[in-house]
């Protein structure tokens, strides 16, 4: 959009913007390039280095898929819904800003003048800014859209060992986002932990993934196999409870997809934003697999997702929503219960609910 300060374009840098190559946070449209302000948002500070070497790497530095975003997709109350083009993109610093948040616990974050659509009390669509947006008001959302990007290209930046220059192997079939490491993806982001070199936490030496599922981690076993990385079930007390996977550039490609350490930083990877159709299936059926459950009685049925990051739950939402599946998300207050034979208090979490139809 064009215009002067003031009228009424700016939200949030995180703001997930529907595009012809996925959903994409608003603030990488703008730079170009995927992640730009992950560092800012919390994460391991142990982990910048990675953060600014990996992104979605093309001959110049930057992303293809980024740089060749031509549209955006919304509605309007005159034009309807379709793609609109981008005639620029900037950074207007920042403002005084105003959160909406429906019943159903959609968010949005933008500026006093920032428009959204609503619809009024004739049953049309008209534009209202975020200071006149009241209680009671109907906001218009778009769903079952099924809007995602054809097929994605990994640029992955391998990193030199230090000690010969060089990776002494590669990884394999990794060109393009593909079902078995959108899979992967939803696993580790579900169940899946970093181990550190050193007290210091200095450097990711190897991952874990949680699981005691015999299926699920012959799966990850395999989908390691397949990219020509060797892992291993982990026991304890002679019981399988997951999988490890000791590589440093296992760890870096997990970086580079989008995997955050630290469960409350975790997010939905960029690679799965922006990868086409099946493989974000893939990624959904993977995470619920890991931290998603279905609670049964005599009225009713519910699946729901937990987790303690309020930015992954929030993504969630939206990529079920372009699915045409609509949930609830709800803040869980912290509890003390017991696990596995232990007390364990759990801090504040967030649940994302679906029932009646939308099981």
């Amino acid at each position: 959009m064009r215009g002067p300060t003031g009228s009424g374009k700016c939200c949030k840098g995180n703001t997930l913007i529907l595009t012809d190559k996925g959903l994409i946070k608003i603030e990488d449209i703008v730079y170009e390039r995927t992640d730009v302000n992950n560092k800012e948002r919390g994460v391991d500070e142990s982990q910048t280095d990675l953060l600014s070497h990996f992104g979605e790497l093309d001959s110049e530095g930057y992303s293809d898929n980024v740089k060749n975003v031509n549209s955006v997709i919304s509605i309007s109350p005159k034009l309807g819904y379709r793609p609109y083009d981008i005639s620029a993109r900037y950074n207007m610093g920042e403002s005084d800003t105003i959160t909406v948040k429906t019943s159903i616990g959609l968010e949005i974050i933008g500026t006093p003048e920032h428009k959204i659509v609503v619809i009024n009390e004739d049953g049309n669509l008209v534009f209202k800014k975020l200071e006149n947006i009241r209680t009671g008001d109907s906001i218009a959302i778009t769903y079952n859209t099924n809007v995602f990007n054809n097929r994605l290209g990994l640029h992955f930046w391998r990193r030199p060992d230090g000690i010969h220059g060089h990776y002494t192997y590669e990884l394999k079939n990794i060109e393009y986002m593909n079902k078995d490491i959108a899979r992967l993806l939803g696993y580790m982001i579900a169940e899946g932990t970093c181990g550190f070199r050193d007290k210091d936490q200095d450097e990711v030496n190897f991952m874990t993934i949680t699981n005691y599922g015999p299926e699920i981690i012959d799966d990850i076993i395999d989908i390691c196999k397949n990219i020509n990385i060797e892992a291993y079930k982990e026991k304890e007390d002679e019981k399988i409870v997951g999988v490890r996977i000791n590589s440093v550039m296992f760890t870096d490609f997990m970086y580079y997809l989008g995997y955050r350490h630290g469960a409350k930083n975790k997010e939905i990877p960029w690679s799965i934003l922006q990868a086409d159709k099946e493989s974000q299936i893939e990624f959904l059926k993977a995470l619920f697999d890991g931290d998603g459950t279905v609670c049964s009685d005599e009225t009713h049925d519910v699946v729901e997702y937990y987790s303690s990051s309020y930015e992954l739950c929030r993504q969630l939402q939206l990529v079920l929503l372009n699915f045409g599946i609509i949930s609830r998300l709800h803040a869980k207050k912290g509890a003390i219960n017991e696990y596995r034979g232990e007390i364990r208090e759990y801090e504040e979490s967030y649940r994302l609910s679906l029932n009646g139809e939308e099981i």
